[in-house]
């Protein structure tokens, strides 16, 4: 039976050498998301490591991976490691929820990586798209690879009952975005109805945006890029 928990970054260096050989291993990474690199990561952000082990024998380590944030809105996944004989079995996607989980706690919009191209179909599985062109990594052909955490919600309201001039729903606003936690805001007047379409970091820091003191909105849409009430 396959389970998870955190490890120490002593106990992912076995597994490490088996990616990229017997040679001195960091946990951090100083690459950044869109390039370039910072080599303060390591003094400014806490790692995390994970495995996969198998309970039922001896839980032994079937696979891991480690994560730290790399900017304030981006989370960094690396040495991903699988155990051949318990491929396919769904343990990256359960090591990258792990990642996930940790990116949203830690308000990332952005779960990334740099995989090796062999290795890309198990990020893309778990929801991450390729950008930018393959290069040479150290060891092999690589690719930067990202995950949108991201929210768009929306409220309609009857114009009658429209938060916009509320002073007090203006200063939540105000102090969502500059804890980062609302990315932006754009509004519509369709008729006698206003829609509200809001961007969250992500959806552990999504905020109701329904009953403001005796008014209640219309309806609420979370998600659904296609959903016609949303402005974008």
């Amino acid at each position: 039976m396959i389970k998870y928990k955190r490890i120490e970054f002593i106990d992912i260096v076995p597994y490490w050498n088996k990616l990229w050989g017997d040679r001195i291993h960091t946990v951090y990474s100083s690459m950044l998301m869109r390039g370039d690199h910072d080599y303060h990561i390591k003094d400014t952000y806490k790692h995390r490591c994970w495995c996969a082990y198998d309970s039922a024998r001896k839980d032994r380590i079937v696979g891991v991976m480690a994560g730290h944030k790399s900017e304030p809105l981006c989370y960094r996944t690396r040495g991903l490691w699988v155990d051949p004989d318990y491929r396919g079995q769904g343990i990256a996607q359960g090591l990258f929820a792990l990642a996930e989980l940790q990116a949203k706690n830690e308000h990332c919009r952005w779960l990334w990586s740099y995989p090796r191209l062999a290795a890309l179909p198990a990020y893309m599985k778990s929801g991450y798209v390729a950008y930018g062109e393959p290069d040479l990594g150290e060891y092999d052909h690589c690719v930067r690879a990202k995950k949108d955490l991201s929210v768009l919600t929306t409220t309609v309201w009857n114009i009658d009952d429209s938060p916009i001039e509320d002073s007090m729903w203006l200063d939540q606003i105000n102090i969502w975005e500059m804890q980062g936690s609302l990315l932006g805001q754009n509004e519509e007047v369709r008729g006698t109805f206003i829609h509200i379409t809001q961007h969250w970091v992500n959806e552990m820091y999504m905020q109701p945006m329904g009953a403001i003191g005796a008014r209640e909105n219309v309806r609420t849409v979370v998600g659904d890029l296609d959903n016609a009430d949303h402005v974008l």
